[in-house]
């Protein structure tokens, strides 16, 4: 509760004061050096009435009345409304007369006099910023000082908080029972967002403080790589998919499927790992002497691929994403039929290209 106080200069009583407001400047009496009124904003903000402060009087600012302190507790000023009288009994119905003639209509009456004014009031803050003084007309009717400033609050309790390293920071403040405070949810599990990332209900560490798309990256030493589909060819000539897997250091990522490196070395989709014309060493041989070659386009078409990467591909991977790009398109969109007719028609092309000049 914000209390102000305010005290009369020249002990002017609050009644006495308040009624110079009117048509006429009440002449201030009751002259008491100790007479004070104190002012609230609402009335829940009143002191509590106790013997110490029994006489005072407050004014509350949201019923525009003053309240006195007595031994019956706050009370206000206004007097109470006198009790209901009892209804008289109700009187028989009279007959109905008989309707008289109208009356002529008299004549208009003369304008009245106009009234004198009535004398407004003002309250103008004093130079020395200690009160507002109040004047009615050209007279002052009284001077509402500041009042004291009221005792410092004690103290507040300090709080300290834990860190578990789970994504739960405990939060102690005095005596109070602790509160646990939760970073971030994945399912029924806690996590500090710092460290690691959600997707799907299941918790991923970051990779060099990173999220990354779990079902087409991987974390390696701090630096995310991406998965490479792993294609199994059958004895019986057919192929089918094992899984998505990060690459050993003999591998590397062709097309998007697994491919064994030559002689320690990657090469690209227009080319392939043969031996040379004794049969005995690997080498890095061409399919097509033009890198742009339909046929060599047709070949990878099958399986969703294409030798002329655009920008529009990466687009394209983007906007197919879910969950703010944790979930990306299929890496293996193909069966093992697309992967025997993709296989066949690279093999048809080590010799075929050659064929045109």
């Amino acid at each position: 509760m914000i209390a102000i106080k305010y005290s009369f200069a020249a002990g002017a009583a609050v009644v006495a004061m308040l009624a110079a407001c009117g048509d006429e400047v009440t002449e201030v009496t009751n002259v008491n050096e100790k007479a004070s009124l104190d002012m609230v904003e609402k009335y829940n903000e009143l002191p509590k009435c106790e013997e110490s402060i029994y006489g005072s009087l407050v004014y509350a600012a949201d019923s525009s009345q003053v309240y006195a302190c007595t031994s019956d507790g706050w009370g206000s000023l206004k007097g109470d409304k006198g009790d209901k009288g009892d209804d008289g009994k109700a009187g028989e119905n009279g007959k109905n007369g008989e309707k008289g003639a109208d009356g002529k209509d008299g004549s208009n009456g003369e304008d009245g006099e106009d009234g004198k004014d009535g004398t407004s009031c003002t309250a103008t803050k004093l130079k020395d910023g200690s009160g507002i003084e109040v004047k009615c007309g050209s007279e002052t009717v009284g001077i509402i000082t500041n009042g004291t400033n009221g005792e410092n609050g004690a103290d507040g309790t300090n709080c300290v908080s834990e860190d578990y390293g789970n994504g739960v920071v405990t939060v102690i403040c005095g005596d109070a029972a602790p509160v646990s405070i939760y970073k971030a949810m994945c399912g029924i599990d806690s996590f500090d967002p710092e460290k690691k990332f959600c997707v799907l209900g299941k918790l991923y560490d970051k990779c060099g403080g990173k999220a990354y798309i779990v079902n087409r990256e991987y974390c390696k030493d701090g630096v995310v790589e991406e998965l490479c589909t792993e294609v199994n060819r059958k004895e019986d000539g057919s192929y089918e998919v094992v899984a998505n897997r990060a690459l050993s250091e003999d591998e590397f990522c062709l097309a998007g499927i697994v491919t064994k490196k030559c002689v320690s070395k990657e090469f690209s989709m227009n080319e392939f790992c043969g031996k040379t014309m004794d049969g005995k060493v690997d080498s890095i041989l061409t399919f097509c002497k033009n890198p742009d070659d339909e046929r060599l386009e047709s070949a990878y078409q099958l399986i969703g691929k294409s030798i002329f990467p655009t920008d529009e591909d990466d687009a394209a991977f983007s906007s197919s994403s879910l969950f703010g790009n944790l979930i990306g398109p299929k890496l293996d969109d193909f069966t093992g039929d697309d992967l025997k007719k993709f296989y066949d028609a690279l093999e048809n092309l080590k010799t075929s290209c050659e064929e045109i000049p």
